[in-house]
């Protein structure tokens, strides 16, 4: 019997982000408690051509530390895409399919005026 491949970054199971969407543009921005300092983030949005569009926030790693302090370090994230404002939302953390939890914007906030608030 072969044993369980052990899964990266196995704490992230779900991702909070603040979601904008203004003038046809949806954008998601954020903040990933990482493992380590060394642990920098990749985000991108893939839009399916549906209707409504289905939209994937796709999330990777890159790390080519060899040694790095075990600290948890928050990693931010800002990633922008067209679609309607039907579209619907999903994430991939490292090829995985993990729970997304958009928090709606308020009336007049704007993406670069981002601050987390999100206690986990």
């Amino acid at each position: 019997m072969t044993p369980e491949p052990e899964v990266e970054y196995a704490s992230i199971t779900r991702i909070d982000g603040k979601h904008y969407y203004i003038d046809g543009v949806h954008t998601v921005v954020g903040e990933i408690p990482m493992p380590t300092p060394c642990d920098l983030l990749e985000a991108q949005m893939i839009v399916a051509e549906s209707y409504p569009e289905q939209i994937t926030l796709n999330f990777d790693v890159i790390n080519n530390s060899e040694f790095c302090a075990q600290q948890i370090t928050p990693q931010r994230y800002k990633i922008e895409g067209t679609a309607s404002s039907e579209a619907t939302f999903s994430a991939v953390f490292k090829g995985r399919q993990v729970e997304l939890n958009l928090i709606p914007a308020a009336e007049g906030e704007l993406p670069e005026d981002f601050e987390v608030f999100i206690k986990g």
